[in-house]
């Protein structure tokens, strides 16, 4: 997996991402981002299983949870501590 451009490592991050991430870093201050978030990783099944007896439905519910998993795999390498705060009330 060390040759996903998406897995988290220790390396510094490419000067043209620093922009994004200070962005993301500002917003995850504001409690009103947070709340946004957490419906956005309602929505993707970041905390459900994605199966279903009807393999399409559940390839699309594969999708989302994979995007979402994406964002919080971002969010934990700006700030870790955020993710907990975002994903604790999710069932």
């Amino acid at each position: 997996m060390p040759d996903d451009p998406d897995f988290a490592d220790d390396r510094a991050p490419a000067p043209e991402d620093l922009d994004d991430i200070n962005d993301v870093a500002h917003l995850l201050q504001d409690v009103r981002f947070i709340r946004f978030l957490r419906r956005v990783f309602v929505h993707a099944g970041v905390m459900q299983t994605t199966f279903d007896p009807d393999t399409h439905v559940m390839a699309a519910r594969a999708g989302r949870r994979d995007m979402g998993i994406w964002i919080v795999k971002q969010i934990n390498a700006i700030d870790p501590s955020v993710t907990p705060r975002i994903l604790g009330d999710i069932p």
